[in-house]
């Protein structure tokens, strides 16, 4: 049996770097979990003010052009979600539990790019 070697250079983990790889990940995983809906861009995270993660699915503004509440209605009734009334402005939001007590499932779109911008600026 051949003994393990030390490390010889110490390992630096990018933060960056590994926020897009879980994010790649996370969502590779999720859409592949319904082929049938159209892509959305997934991150898992935990965020400030919560004590559980959230997987959070965007509809990209530019991707599915005037369709985008649509599309995230679908994602939001496949994962039983609720829309929000806690939102930004120009958002619009589903919220729910769906992944118990592993963590929040959120599926949001901008739906009046101005009032985002806008709103961003403050």
């Amino acid at each position: 049996m051949t003994a393990v070697e030390p490390a010889r250079t110490p390992l630096t983990i990018d933060d960056y770097e590994l926020d897009k790889a879980l994010d790649a990940a996370a969502t590779a995983y999720t859409n592949a979990l319904a082929p049938d809906l159209p892509p959305l861009a997934w991150s898992h995270r935990y965020e400030s003010g919560r004590r559980r993660p959230v997987l959070s699915g965007q509809v990209a503004y530019f991707t599915y052009p005037g369709r985008f509440v649509e599309v995230a209605q679908q994602w939001a009734e496949r994962l039983g979600l609720a829309e929000s009334e806690d939102t930004l402005p120009g958002q619009r939001m589903w919220f729910g539990a769906a992944l118990g007590r592993f963590g929040d499932v959120r599926v949001w779109c901008i739906v009046d790019r101005a009032a985002w911008d806008r709103a961003g600026e403050r």
